[in-house]
């Protein structure tokens, strides 16, 4: 289960938020600015609360007011907005980036044929379309093995065919993972269809929650 218990002051408001999650898909909704991307960059370890608790299956990565888990030593898989792939690098070797032994190299290489995209590894991300980009990233973030999943707006630069298959998709490694996974989504027809439960986020505060019984 992945605890986060936060408070963090930004520039007009303070993200103060509690979420317990457990193997489930949370979403996180609310207007830009609203402090989503925050929670996901704090769980991360790409930022730090000013204090508060997070911990995952009693790990403790973020605790009182300064000690902090670096994000390297967090099992976190992040999938960012804009996919954050390596230009330079094949398709191959951005999967592989950040996979540590031969074990979870082979897991790379069923990820790739799971996401169906085996075809592309010796390509380079210019090379790809907009949802194959994201197939990528998700096998990336997903092969070095995950305890947490983190996806902010993953699919919103997709067109409307590829974003259905991508949400098909994620609902599909979800059940094969059963892993938390969070993300951050503008698009309520989205969040509903993903998520077994909604933070309505306002300025920093959850102002309203969802959940579904699925």
């Amino acid at each position: 289960m992945l605890d986060v218990r936060i408070k963090k002051a930004l520039a007009h408001f303070t993200v103060d938020v509690h979420l317990r999650v457990e193997d489930e898909i949370v979403v996180l909704v609310g207007p830009s600015g609203s402090g989503k991307t925050t929670i996901l960059n704090v769980i991360a370890g790409l930022d730090n609360p000013d204090e508060g608790l997070v911990t995952l299956n009693e790990q403790v990565y973020f605790q009182g007011k300064g000690q902090s888990l670096s994000p390297q030593k967090r099992n976190v898989g992040y999938l960012f907005q804009d996919y954050a792939l390596f230009p330079h690098m094949t398709v191959e070797k951005n999967i592989g980036y950040g996979v540590k032994n031969k074990m979870a190299l082979s897991r790379s290489d069923q990820l790739m044929n799971v996401l169906g995209i085996g075809h592309l590894v010796k390509k380079y991300p210019h090379q790809i379309s907009g949802g194959e980009k994201q197939r990528v990233a998700l096998a990336r973030a997903l092969a070095t093995e995950p305890s947490v999943l983190l996806l902010d707006e993953p699919l919103s630069a997709l067109d409307r065919e590829t974003r259905i298959e991508c949400q098909d998709e994620l609902l599909r490694l979800h059940e094969m993972w059963k892993i938390p996974f969070i993300i951050v989504t503008h698009d309520m027809e989205e969040a509903e269809k993903l998520g077994d439960t909604i933070f309505f986020l306002e300025r920093g505060l959850i102002r309203d929650t969802k959940v579904f019984h699925k």
